[in-house]
């Protein structure tokens, strides 16, 4: 059991570094000038939703549910502009 629970861990730990590598790439690339603000606001956005009020709410149900709740509106806005740019072209 422990080393299917340490390979899940490492899994999930991959999986978050690349959506913040990700995301932060996405995000530094709106405006150049403004790459220290972006992500100041990023990082401490992320801290104090994640690390305190959310953990405060209910541990880790709170941040899974407020994290599949993003990546809903995430998509839901990806697919929208995706559909925008195809009635454009």
């Amino acid at each position: 059991m422990l080393p299917v629970l340490l390979i899940a861990v490492a899994i999930f730990s991959v999986g978050i570094q690349g959506a913040q590598v990700l995301l932060q790439t996405r995000m530094l690339s709106i405006d150049p000038a403004t790459r220290s603000r972006l992500n100041t606001a990023f990082v401490v956005t992320n801290f104090v939703g994640g690390a305190s009020v959310l953990w405060d709410l209910g541990a880790w149900t709170a941040l899974a549910t407020a994290a599949a709740t993003i990546i809903g509106i995430a998509l839901v806005i990806w697919a929208v502009q995706r559909g925008q740019i195809r009635r454009n072209a």
